[in-house]
């Protein structure tokens, strides 16, 4: 399995399914690559803190009201599951999409 494409599903698709599924999984893998580097960065600069002033590194009160605040306003995500028939739909209207804006 390759960018979440079954073998038998790639060889069902056509060339502008396989571009969109292709820049989909470019950018999950994109944002994935950035949320790794971010949480990286986070670690070491707590490390750092703990290791060079351990009076000043936060308490762990503080740190779960932060996030309290930060994740406030997000809206829980509901996870949907498609059928095949309507990722095959989503998947052709994409592509329709595509066609339509290189003309």
């Amino acid at each position: 399995m390759f960018c979440g494409v079954g073998a038998v599903e790639f060889w069902e698709m056509d060339l502008t399914e396989i571009n969109a599924v292709m820049r989909a999984y470019r950018r999950r893998r994109e944002k994935q690559i950035k949320d790794d580097m971010f949480l990286a960065w986070n670690i070491g600069k707590f490390a750092a803190v703990g290791v060079n002033a351990p009076k000043k590194y936060l308490k762990w009160a503080s740190i779960e009201a932060d996030l309290d605040k930060g994740f406030k306003n997000v809206a829980p995500v509901k996870s949907v599951r498609q059928s095949d028939e309507e990722m095959e739909r989503v998947c052709r209207m994409m592509a329709f999409r595509g066609r339509r804006s290189k003309r």
